[in-house]
């Protein structure tokens, strides 16, 4: 435990970035039926972790890289580390030291990140990347702009455990946080909001979900009939139903993972450097 406590105290450095930009593209599931549009997507980067070329997951869930070991089998580990999903199981992670990573005209310098035996892509661009930049993201250009601060009024952003960050959205009367996740195709919503309000949810189907460790579980899908976002009302958006439970060890009163589904469909300032966040809506 103390290299590991090591590892995380060394300080970190990032280059300062003046408004730089990172292009991004997306990918969409196609329709399940022409009735059913779930919306399940994600955020694509190509990144260059030590000037090895990469096509990276953007996960703001992730509180740090995660590359495929097979990208890197001349790095030493360094250590390792427990992580896991929001069903609560663990794996342990070996430890490589970047020396720099490159994602156009954004770089960072000396970062730790995680391999992976089982990985599907070739890596996740996580939090750590990103975590002290005040970000735009416009989903019309498909870009990633740091260091542009919003231009109208904004709300406090949440952070949790110095890691992720999110803020409170309301489903009628009842308040409560959410944990804003690029990395979640789509919105998890816990089944104790959709049983207090039953009138703001329909049943479309069964499904299984599966978390970073690679266990799938069994989960449900609901249409969401409203929920505030700020100044914003979301309509007709689809949730998936499973327990925060995991989530809420760490942040009380954290109910809902807002995913790429709900994401997509606006432009956002996430401030975390001056923890502040602004939900756009997007030109038509």
């Amino acid at each position: 435990m103390n290299r590991i406590l090591e590892f995380f105290t060394t300080a970190l450095l990032v280059i300062p970035t003046q408004a730089a930009t990172i292009p991004f593209t997306i990918e969409e599931q196609a329709p399940v039926t022409s009735e059913l549009f779930l919306g399940h997507g994600r955020i694509l980067i190509e990144a260059s972790y030590d000037n090895v070329n990469l096509k990276c997951l953007l996960d703001t869930g992730a509180r740090q890289s995660i590359i495929n070991q097979r990208f890197l089998p001349h790095h030493s580990i360094a250590g390792t580390v427990e992580g896991g999903g929001i069903i609560g199981i663990s794996v342990i992670y070996d430890l490589v030291n970047i020396a720099k990573v490159a994602i156009n005209d954004f770089v960072a310098v000396n970062k730790v990140v995680r391999l992976s035996k089982s990985l599907q892509d070739d890596c996740i661009a996580g939090n750590e990347l990103f975590y002290n930049e005040s970000m735009h993201f416009d989903f019309t250009t498909m870009e990633l702009r740091t260091d542009i601060l919003p231009t109208a009024s904004t709300e406090n952003l949440k952070t949790y455990n110095d890691t992720w960050y999110g803020f409170p959205v309301k489903i009628e009367k009842q308040i409560f946080d959410s944990f804003w996740d690029t990395g979640a195709g789509l919105t998890l919503l816990d089944p104790k909001i959709i049983e207090a309000h039953p009138e703001n949810f329909l049943k479309i189907s069964d499904t299984v979900i599966n978390d970073p460790t690679g266990t799938s579980v069994p989960a449900a899908i609901y249409r969401m009939k409203s929920l505030r976002l700020g100044n914003m009302e979301v309509k007709n958006a689809t949730v998936i139903a499973y327990s925060t439970e995991v989530l809420r060890r760490t942040v009380a009163d954290l109910y809902m993972v807002l995913g790429y589904n709900i994401i997509r469909q606006y432009n956002w300032h996430m401030d975390v450097k001056n923890k502040k966040w602004q939900v756009i809506n997007r030109p038509n």
